[in-house]
């Protein structure tokens, strides 16, 4: 009898091992579908299963209903698919992906490899808010996951300090900083950030710090950046420190219009499976 029930559970786990690889076959293979039928003109936005309630609902419409407006077409990526593909199945598809904030705190460290590879074959990446911040078990990370990626350390976590986050104005860098994130010299006061035409904007955002010598800064609050930007390979990635879908569901519309510009500018290269195409 004893023999019969290791042999019952042996058949049980190798039935399941089989359902699931079956499983991870199919999702393979529906990405794969996706891709083929995409034209890269697409925008991914990055998700992490699980991610409920009403403000990470709130958000997500957010996100729709803008990029809707602005005609951007977006397809929701799971974290967890993002480790089933390469950047280079993912250029075929995608011109530019997001770890959006609120929704893709807790992404898989792998992640960040394909955006990175992503990237070089001449994507746009955004890491937005606090993308990345913390660990698969819910903890604030000690650095920032995309630092290597960014150039940017994002620093949520601090022994120190009673709240993760800071709030402030934004500052550019120039008129021409702030024109390469659709932003008018109507909407600034000076260099500073005007939120509704008369009062200078106040938002939210975590300290950070540049790492890197290639990271070009446009905006920056207290001491911290907020919009930069650094070449990887053909494509670009941006840091943009404002919880941007939080903000839009607030009523605070300028950082997720200052995202879509990034991400859609006529400018933007073309990623293809080899590169940028002419």
């Amino acid at each position: 009898m004893k023999r019969l029930d290791r042999l019952n559970r042996r058949v049980l786990l190798a039935f399941a091992m089989i359902l699931l690889a079956f499983g991870v076959v199919l999702r393979v293979a529906a990405l794969r579908g996706v891709e083929a039928a995409g034209d890269g003109r697409r925008i991914g936005l990055v998700y992490l299963r699980g991610a409920a309630g009403a403000r990470a609902g709130a958000i997500r419409d957010a996100y729709v209903a803008r990029f809707g407006a602005a005609h951007a077409p977006i397809v929701w990526l799971s974290a967890d698919d993002l480790t089933l593909l390469d950047g280079d199945a993912l250029a075929h598809e995608f011109r530019a992906i997001v770890l959006t904030d609120g929704l893709s705190a807790r992404i898989p460290e792998e992640t960040v490899g394909t955006l990175e590879s992503f990237a070089t074959d001449g994507g746009r990446v955004a890491v937005v808010g606090d993308a990345g911040s913390r660990t698969l078990d819910g903890r604030f990370r000690p650095f920032s996951l995309t630092t290597d990626f960014t150039g940017i350390d994002g620093a949520f976590f601090a022994s120190d300090r009673r709240s993760p986050l800071i709030e402030g104005p934004v500052f550019f860098e120039s008129p021409e900083a702030a024109l390469r994130w659709g932003v008018a010299p109507a909407d600034l006061r000076g260099r500073e950030l005007i939120d509704g035409g008369r009062r200078a904007a106040r938002y939210p955002y975590p300290f950070a710090e540049r790492e890197f010598a290639d990271v070009r800064v446009d905006a920056h609050g207290k001491a911290a950046p907020l919009l930069t930007v650094r070449p990887v390979g053909k494509g670009e990635v941006a840091y943009i420190g404002l919880p941007v879908g939080s903000l839009d569901a607030s009523r605070h519309p300028f950082p997720m219009t200052m995202l879509i510009d990034f991400l859609t500018r006529g400018s933007a290269p073309h990623p293809t499976r080899s590169g940028v195409s002419p």
